[in-house]
């Protein structure tokens, strides 16, 4: 072999592997133009976890995600009904499948059950059963969405089908590892959403909404925020002689159906229950505009006077005797924050105005009237003509030094009655 066929071999040579090198940095580089893909869009996904997301729309923008740059052709999230698995989110369908799909439930198959039991993400490269049929998969990444207490949420699944099996390439060990880490996330944000419903039993979202901004976890004590607020105080006359009469259970199963009879009116115009002091309610109204707050609290008292007495008209029929309640509303600057201790924290509203409308509220036993309002309360009000109401006078209540005008709000018994000139006692 002369010196130019060695030259030419060579070069050859020198060809192959320079084939081979732009072969691999074309591979590598798409690999990282996906790895990068990915990151951003997870990063996308981790927004979803701050505050508190809804639950549809977070798995939605994960199928939506998982189509767009998760390089899978389907995605679907299902979660656990009586009798198998509904669909709950779905990308990467026909429209007409997507309705077929959203119509029905189906069975999961052995497969599926090991990972619900297991509580580990699982490749497949051949699923079967009923669920894989209805989903149209051949090759899939099938992930539990689980709470870090192991409550179970659902299935998250991606994959492609096997008519478009030769267009993605093949799962491997490294992408199930990345849909498990994207199914922990969702489980996160799922968990923190559950969590923030049990909250909201316990403290209004209200409060939640202005000292948890950055999440639950975040809540520290003293945190707090100052504002306007409506307060309106409800209490059941006569309760003492009332319980005295009742077992304690009887008694707690009564104060639960009165507290659920008020509390669809304090809901219905925009208030919101702060606490229960045994037989009595506190709740607020808040609002940019104080005249709208103060609006909706009075619109509430009427309402909950129209409540008893649907209420009334039940517990006659069930031979109990009829109750009577009376309200106080006052409206003025509070704090709303957090009070306690570093283990043990409470939301709860301070300021003079809540000991106004509470010593408000215990006037109506005086003038033997069910609604009393301070004058900072009429004063937003008096402009609604859908509100009337009645001076009473000019009173001192007790732990305050200055006199404030308190009013009647007149329910259309109480305006009758007013005409009529049979009106309640003034001071």
């Amino acid at each position: 072999m002369d010196r130019s066929e060695l030259q030419q071999l060579d070069a050859e040579a020198l060809r192959v592997r320079l084939a081979d090198a732009e072969r691999n940095y074309y591979a590598n580089l798409h690999e990282l133009q996906e790895q990068l893909a990915r990151l951003n869009a997870v990063q996308v996904l981790s927004k979803l976890l701050i505050g508190y997301g809804d639950p549809d729309a977070a798995l939605d923008k994960l199928v939506d995600l998982s189509i767009r740059d998760f390089g899978v052709e389907k995605a679907v999230v299902l979660q656990p009904r009586d009798d198998g698995y509904a669909v709950v989110a779905i990308k990467g369908y026909s429209r007409r499948r997507v309705r077929e799909l959203n119509d029905c439930v189906v069975g999961g198959g052995e497969q599926i059950a090991q990972i619900v039991d297991g509580g580990a993400s699982r490749l497949f490269e051949d699923i079967d059963g009923e669920l894989a049929n209805a989903l149209d998969l051949s090759q899939a990444i099938i992930c539990p969405l689980r709470s870090d207490s192991g409550e179970f949420y659902g299935l998250f699944i991606v994959g492609f089908s096997a008519a478009k099996a030769v267009l993605y390439r093949a799962f491997t060990n490294s992408d199930r590892n990345f849909f498990d880490m994207v199914a922990a996330q969702v489980s996160a944000l799922l968990q923190n959403i559950r969590l923030r419903d049990t909250f909201r039993k316990f403290v209004p979202r209200q409060f939640l909404d202005r000292l948890a901004k950055q999440g639950l976890g975040n809540i520290e004590l003293g945190e707090a925020d100052s504002g306007v607020v409506t307060i309106l105080f409800a209490d059941i006359r006569a309760f003492t002689a009332l319980s005295e009469t009742l077992s304690p259970q009887e008694l707690l199963n009564f104060l639960n159906t009165y507290f659920e009879q008020m509390n669809s009116p304090i809901h219905a115009n925009g208030g919101f229950i702060d606490k229960f002091i045994g037989d009595a309610i506190m709740c607020l109204f808040i609002d940019e505009d104080p005249a709208i707050a103060a609006r909706n609290a009075v619109r509430t008292s009427l309402d909950m006077l129209a409540a008893l007495q649907s209420y009334n008209e039940q517990r006659k029929l069930e031979g109990s005797d009829p109750i009577s309640i009376g309200l106080g509303i006052h409206t003025g600057e509070t704090v709303i924050g957090t009070v306690g201790s570093a283990d043990r924290m409470d939301s709860t509203v301070l300021g003079d105005a809540v000991n106004l409308a509470s010593r408000i509220e215990s006037l109506t036993k005086q003038y033997e009237v069910p609604i009393l309002i301070s004058s900072s309360t009429h004063a937003l009000v008096t402009s609604d003509p859908t509100i009337r109401c009645r001076e009473i006078g000019l009173v001192t209540v007790r732990g305050r030094e200055e006199p404030d005008t308190i009013y009647e709000v007149l329910s259309d018994e109480r305006q009758e009655s007013v005409d009529s000139g049979k009106s309640s006692r003034n001071p």
